[in-house]
């Protein structure tokens, strides 16, 4: 740096004559400002060369063919790295209120090829769940403990036969695990006495 080649310290004011010590100063100041000019030019070149974050595009997901009972869309495809949809796809009512989707759809993965609904999606099941609290609407849907019930019977009448294996006994493990906390949750509800209804 040419700063280092300015030997300011040695450079005695009071001794010397008035003019060589401002010049000295003049000249510190001078290459002081020189490599400040510096620093702000690498900084600025290393914010131009930094790589701008890429922006993701969030698009609703949806299911050409299917719509709702109305005839209008309102329905979005249910997307999960561990559901596979190699011959069924789920769908669920969207937009939704409470908080979460009560209506779902399961429909074959592929189009019908001919028919009178060639290009649709034909619907091979229909979920209806619970719409808002019990206490304030009425029992109007299925809840999720009955689904995981659903499911759990299933797989327990699979243990019993020659389908029977390690995956699916993990599997009810996980299942009455889940329903052991609902259940927890629910009986906390209970006891603070807002089962039922939309207080927290």
């Amino acid at each position: 740096m040419s700063i280092k080649k300015v030997e300011v310290k040695k450079v005695d004011v009071k001794k010397a004559p008035a003019k060589k010590a401002v010049k000295a100063v003049k000249v510190e100041a001078k290459e002081t400002t020189k490599v400040s000019v510096k620093k702000v030019e690498v900084k600025k070149a290393v914010k131009a060369e930094a790589p701008k974050a890429a922006k993701v595009a969030v698009k609703k997901p949806a299911v050409k063919g299917v719509n709702d009972d109305n005839g209008k869309p309102g329905l979005a495809e249910l997307n999960h790295p561990l559901l596979t949809q190699n011959y069924t796809k789920i769908l669920y009512e969207f937009p939704f209120k409470f908080n979460a989707p009560h209506l779902f759809k399961v429909i074959k993965a592929e189009p019908e090829a001919t028919g009178k609904h060639k290009g649709q999606h034909e619907v091979v099941g229909l979920v209806h769940f619970q719409e808002g609290p019990i206490k304030e609407n009425g029992v109007n849907g299925v809840a999720n403990e009955d689904l995981l019930g659903m499911v759990l019977a299933r797989l327990e009448g699979f243990q019993k036969s020659e389908y029977k294996c390690k995956e699916n006994a993990e599997a009810i493990k996980c299942l009455e695990k889940t329903l052991g906390w609902l259940r927890k949750r629910t009986n906390a509800r209970v006891a603070r006495k807002v089962e039922g209804t939309s207080k927290v």
